[in-house]
């Protein structure tokens, strides 16, 4: 925390953009999702290439920061789409 603040100090810190709009620009069909659509957390197991590209461009651009889905937000959504037997163990 305190390189965080440290960094803070010294320059404005950018995070990154919109992930479900670039999500969206790829042009995704329901096989994608595994027939889930709607659950974009899905795609870093199905499609993980298209987040690492996502958060690749993020980073090209200059954020300083890239967000990913808290361990609540993820559990909810993935037992909400039943899920859970696709995901890896632990992770739940």
């Amino acid at each position: 925390m305190n390189k965080f603040l440290s960094l803070l100090k010294n320059k404005i810190i950018v995070f990154d953009g919109a992930m479900g709009t670039s999500i969206q620009d790829k042009n995704l069909n329901p096989d994608d999702f595994w027939g889930k659509n709607g659950c974009n957390e899905i795609l870093v197991f199905s499609k993980p290439c298209i987040i690492q590209d996502i958060h690749s461009s993020f980073l090209e651009v200059g954020c300083d920061v890239i967000e990913t889905d808290t361990k609540v937000y993820l559990e909810k959504n993935i037992k909400g789409f039943a899920l859970v037997q696709v995901t890896p163990p632990g992770l739940l």
